[in-house]
């Protein structure tokens, strides 16, 4: 090499940057449209790349809620105004684009701001080191100019096969201080797979080292890269060093890696993309807009869909599924089923390269097996998950593994045995060995993926979702697997027996979507014979049950759906606390039907019997044959539960109020919950409920004749709703036959104690009923929908507290004369004794003039008591008589707002009455 200085040597190193950005702009510029398919649909990443965000607040996408303001700063600003900087991200967050997009930024297109800041007047030379390629070699490197040799020689090697000669002297003549001096953009990119805290450590040294020297640093990782790494005093010391608050002492605030985490996308970012993707192929650019609305479309409409799509790698699989289907996915189990189609066609991709680069012969995988094997996992993890502490709780269940942990799993797995070792699983493998676990498990991590390791040596799923859609799918295979005959019994103990662990129920439904979509010849319905296995008196089984008919992610032909209604109903029915009724509602197909339903239950003589003939009466529900049907029914466990309820959890059965109070209440629940023939929507106060309920339910109240109130003279000389009370009290309406029926069977106490609050006196529960309020107070304020302007004001609409103390001054004066008059007649009568017994005067004589005493102080106080009496009644009749009158003070007993009678609790302990919900139950009612 001639003379550094000179200017030929001078021209020389220029035309040797010149090359090597040429050669960058080549080697980052483009990528394999997701690793899908080698070779082909190369793209620019200018063309599709959303620039990433960071900010110091780590972020999950799940925290995003309804923020859709862009998070965070542009990570170029960032990048060039921070010399050395740490940047943490989770996996298929976007580190290694963003890498790579900032290479391209510097090597080619248009000048943009941070190409300016970055290149300034001197020039800057980018170094990408990915650092899983030098991995092995680590251990042999000592300083950053050995790792930087290394790269030299690296990219002369991989740009000689490319057709481009580097001049790695003249290169490195460009950054030395004898040369030209120019400084350098080093990126450590994946911190997180060079192995423990110690190669990490180093790592972090040779970071230090290259910032020491003058050039800038960008370190990049998952956030189990950094940890072990946190500040030290020292900043020589190779493990740990990375401060996100203070710098260390003596040190300047320039060399410390500033920690800064990559945002979720926000929605703005997400348009941005969809933008830029639709256009990427011709076919996509002419249904551009029409793909883009039906993809903001769904993301509106389905919660875990906006989930996804707020991490790069997701959306993008999310998108191209779109793309190649030409719509979305149904429902999630079939969008989950595409975006690991095309997760594990990039792996098998990923794979390959590297024993390419290696020179090694790849060992041939099959994709089922490989497919099945992850299955075996979620499996295992979604086992252990129901198993953890506060495992209702969703980010609970999706549990961490240890490396050795999984790699154990796998190798008996591979190896032919089942969990701890059963052997259960009769399906061998025929081209994955034990040997291949650990290869299998990174196989299965890189690159990022549906696996994630958030801490060194930690491993789970990247969302529960993946988790829970692969065990589904890994327990159907298998049921299906031990044959047609053993398929349902196979069902039961796999899925059936752990419904009732959290999250199986988000299992089942996955577990009917993927059994229904088996074999064309069976037009979806596959799963049918699943449902009619359940089990209507076990609980998860029945939610099950309800979750399926009720739901969107299952296809059912109308009349099939209607032929399922009288199982619906009966889980409904032996589960009220569960409200399944409810979800009724939503299915426009049984209303009718539903309502018929329910007048031929209120009118039969058994609810039982009929809802069992409705079943069998017409055609029959599939999954089942007919003989079948008529055996079973709806189920002998079922109807022992009807018939002899017990009270759990889904049932509210009082041994003091009986058996028929529970059946009874149950009924009633169910139909307030379905709603059919109340027209709520229209009327909230059922002024036009169906005719024939009404009747019905006016003459089953006269046939049965049941209990609607109690008394325990022992605790409280109130009455006491029973459930079926209760249960009543939320279907009547305010006027009519039911409501005047209802009403007879109330008893004097309940009318007299509504409304009012005895905590002062006593310790007793008063119960208040919406429908008695109603009859006390027959003009409510007006009705105001959320489109009318208040006609009240909100004092108008709550109890009056004068009129409250007014009865309460009445009832503390009758108490008061009670109390009196019996004072003075203990006193006459205890006189007149003891007079008789001294002989002072005759008996008779006596027992007169001790009544006339009692009937002077009767007197005395009668005239006291009337006068208090009349003071308290002006009191209150100084308000209007219609409560919620305009311009007076009066107020509506009921306590909602726009006078729709609602939750009232007039005094201590008052149990909560909506007019409309099932659960009006004391104590324990929902």
């Amino acid at each position: 090499m001639t003379e550094l200085h000179s200017i030929l040597e001078r021209n020389l190193r220029i035309t040797a940057r010149g090359r090597y950005v040429r050669w960058l702009s080549r080697r980052f510029g483009k990528i394999d449209f997701l690793q899908t398919k080698e070779g082909e649909g190369q793209i620019y990443l200018g063309n599709i790349y959303i620039p990433a965000r960071l900010d110091k607040k780590d972020r999950r996408d799940e925290d995003m809620g309804g923020e859709e303001a862009l998070p965070g700063r542009d990570a170029g600003e960032v990048i060039a105004e921070t010399p050395f900087i740490a940047i943490s991200g989770r996996p298929g967050s976007g580190k290694t684009t963003l890498v790579h997009a900032l290479i391209d930024a510097l090597s080619s297109g248009p000048e943009t701001p941070f190409r300016r800041a970055m290149v300034g007047d001197t020039g800057i030379l980018p170094i990408p080191l990915i650092l899983r390629d030098y991995q092995d070699d680590l251990p042999r490197l000592a300083t950053f100019g050995e790792l930087l040799d290394l790269w030299w020689r690296r990219a002369r090697e991989e740009a000689r096969d490319k057709g481009f000669r580097l001049d790695i002297e003249r290169l490195a003549a460009s950054a030395a201080p004898e040369g030209d001096g120019m400084a350098m953009l080093v990126f450590f990119d994946g911190i997180d797979e060079v192995g423990g805290a110690a190669p990490r450590g180093k790592v972090l040294a040779m970071a230090y080292e290259a910032r020491k020297q003058g050039h800038r640093v960008v370190l990049t990782g998952r956030p189990s890269g950094f940890e072990g790494l946190e500040s030290t005093r020292d900043p020589s010391d190779a493990v740990g060093w990375i401060s996100e608050a203070h710098p260390p002492e003596n040190e300047t605030a320039s060399f410390l890696p500033a920690i800064h985490h990559i945002q979720p996308f926000a929605r703005p970012q997400i348009a941005q993309f969809l933008e830029r993707f639709y256009r990427l192929h011709d076919d996509w650019k002419r249904i551009r807009e029409q793909s883009i609305g039906e993809f903001e479309t769904a993301l509106d409409q389905r919660d875990y869909l906006l989930v996804l799509a707020r991490r790069p790698i997701f959306l993008t699989l999310m998108a191209l599924v779109h793309a190649t289907d030409r719509r979305m996915p149904h429902g999630r189990a079939d969008l989950y089923r595409r975006i690991i189609d095309l997760y594990l066609i990039r792996q098998v991709h990923e794979r390959r390269l590297r024993y390419a680069t290696d020179g090694r012969p790849m060992p041939h995988w099959d994709e089922r097996e490989v497919r099945r094997a992850l299955g075996f996992l979620a499996w295992r993890s979604q086992r252990r998950g129901a198993e953890v502490e506060d495992s209702d709780e969703r980010d609970k269940r999706r549990v961490i593994w240890t490396r050795a942990e999984l790699e154990g799993e796998l190798t008996v797995l591979l190896a032919g045995g089942g969990p701890d070792g059963d052997g259960s699983d009769s399906r061998r493998f025929r081209e994955l060995a034990p040997a291949d676990a650990g290869d299998l498990l990174n196989y299965y991590l890189h690159p990022a993926g549906l696996l994630v390791e958030p801490a060194e040596g930690r491993i789970q799923f990247a969302h529960l979702s993946f988790q829970e859609y692969l065990c589904a799918e890994y327990l159907q295979g298998r049921a299906m697997a031990e044959g047609s005959s053993y398929f349902l019994e196979e069902t039961r103990d796999l899925l059936l027996g752990n419904l009732a662990l959290p999250g199986w129920d988000e299992i089942g439904i996955l577990f009917l979507i993927i059994h229904a979509a088996q074999g064309a010849q069976a037009q979806g319905s596959a799963h049918l014979e699943v449902l009619a296995e359940l089990d209507l008196a076990n609980v998860a089984e029945a939610r099950l049950l309800a979750a399926a008919l009720t739901g969107r992610d299952l296809d059912f032909e109308e009349g099939e759906r209607v032929r399922w209604l009288p199982l619906a109903l009966a889980a409904a029915l032996l589960h009220p606390r569960e409200g399944f009724a409810r979800r009724f509602r939503d299915i426009a197909a049984w209303r009718e039907p539903g309502l018929a339903l329910v007048v031929e239950l209120l009118r039969a003589e058994d609810t039982w019997t009929a809802l069992r003939e409705w079943l069998l009466n017409d055609e029959l529900p599939r999954g089942r044959r007919a003989k079948g049907w008529r055996k079973r029914g709806l189920g002998k466990a079922a109807e022992q539960r009807w018939r002899e309820p017990a009270g759990d959890d889904s049932w509210d059965v009082d041994e003091e109020f009986g058996p028929e109070d529970a059946r009874a209440s149950s009924l009633l629940i169910a139909i307030d919950d379905a709603g059919w023939g109340l027209d709520e929507d229209e009327n909230p106060l059922r002024a036009t409920m169906d005719a024939d309920l009404e009747a019905a339910l006016t003459d089953w109240l006269r046939a049965r004749n049941p209990s609607l109130y109690r008394i325990d003279e022992s605790e409280e000389p109130l009455p006491e709703p029973t459930y079926t009370g209760l249960a009543l009290d939320a279907l009547v309406p305010t006027q009519g036959e039911l409501w005047f029926e209802t009403l007879s069977r109330v008893p004097p106490e309940a009318w007299l104690l509504q409304g009012e609050s005895w905590e002062e006196y006593f310790f007793w529960e008063v119960f208040s009923q919406p429908m008695v309020l109603l009859a006390l107070y027959p003009s409510p304020p007006p009705l105001r929908y959320p489109d009318q302007p208040p006609a009240v004001s909100g004092n108008a609409l709550r109890r009056n507290p004068r009129r409250r103390r007014g009865f309460r001054r009445i009832f503390a004066v009758a108490v008061a004369v009670a109390v009196a008059v019996a004072v003075a007649v203990a006193v006459a009568v205890a006189g007149a004794v003891a007079v008789a017994v001294a002989g002072a005067v005759a008996v008779a004589v006596a027992v007169a003039v001790a009544v006339a005493v009692a009937v002077a102080v009767v007197v005395a106080v009668a005239g006291a008591v009337a006068v208090a009496v009349a003071v308290a009644v002006g009191g209150c009749t100084a308000f209007p008589e219609t409560p919620g009158e305009s311009g007076g003070d009066g107020g509506s007993p009921e306590g909602t707002a726009g006078g729709i009678p609602g939750s009232f609790r007039p005094g201590i302990g008052a149990i909560r009455v909506p007019v409309r919900g099932p659960r009006l139950v004391r104590g324990r009612g929902r």
